[in-house]
């Protein structure tokens, strides 16, 4: 790597930071004014900064100033389109995903065909947690201490969890329940930093078509609903508030 930084490259892409001075190669090389593209194993787009916290022994603040985006990504077998059907899930499944909200939707799974090899899954799909540390954002994880109020203020200034993109792909009939429950992390920890009333307008605005749900639209990525009724100061209305 020392060697590959004389060349003074515009653009690095490093295998994996997995030690601390593979990680503090990548966070010189971003302040240099690099490009950087690696990769860090976490469970989810916020867990670098623990991870990183751990590895470098620095603040926050430190490296995510030069942090573009984060993406933590889950590859899930898709339900074979050819054979695919409604079911009831598992009550278990149900509550451990939704608690005591009612999705409003149908769930699909693969019966098994020619086409799938009646395996009745069809490939994978992706599901993409991005995550954007925006200076409002990197500011305010200098009072933040736990790797719960880490995601707390995440997902209060915009982030949109796994947790929705999984209800997203559920409700596509792309996914089943139990392809969700296993892929998503912290499932019960996500469902109460959103809080019931913003995943029902959440779930509202999927049914009445505000929001499409494949997360390529403009409103996908940056509008869902109102935080207690108010918007915030660039007038984007964000996923949810804690």
């Amino acid at each position: 790597m020392d060697e590959f930084m004389r060349q003074d490259p515009d653009i690095i892409m490093l295998g994996e930071a997995r030690n601390k001075r593979s990680s503090r190669i990548a966070v010189e090389a971003a302040q240099t004014g690099h490009l950087v593209f690696t990769t860090m194993h976490t469970e989810d787009s916020t867990g670098v900064v623990p991870r990183m916290r751990e590895l470098l022994e620095m603040k926050a603040e430190q490296f995510l100033g030069q942090t573009k985006a984060v993406m933590a990504q889950r590859l899930v077998k898709k339900v074979c389109p050819h054979c695919a059907e409604k079911y009831t899930p598992d009550k278990e499944d149900i509550r451990l995903y939704f608690g005591d909200i009612d999705p409003g939707f149908d769930f699909y799974r693969g019966t098994g065909c020619e086409k799938c090899d009646y395996d009745g899954a069809d490939g994978r799909i992706g599901m993409h947690e991005i995550w954007l540390p925006t200076r409002k954002i990197v500011s305010r994880l200098r009072d933040a201490g736990t790797d719960y109020e880490i995601r707390q203020a995440a997902i209060e200034n915009g982030l949109k969890p796994l947790y929705l993109v999984g209800i997203d792909l559920m409700r596509q009939g792309k996914i089943t329940l139990k392809r969700a429950v296993e892929a998503v992390p912290n499932i019960e920890e996500d469902r109460a930093l959103l809080g019931r009333t913003c995943i029902r307008q959440y779930l509202n605005n999927l049914q009445q078509g505000r929001l499409s749900g494949n997360g390529n639209s403009a409103e996908d990525r940056t509008v869902a609903f109102s935080v207690a009724g108010k918007k915030r100061d660039n007038g984007a209305v964000y996923y949810c508030g804690i």
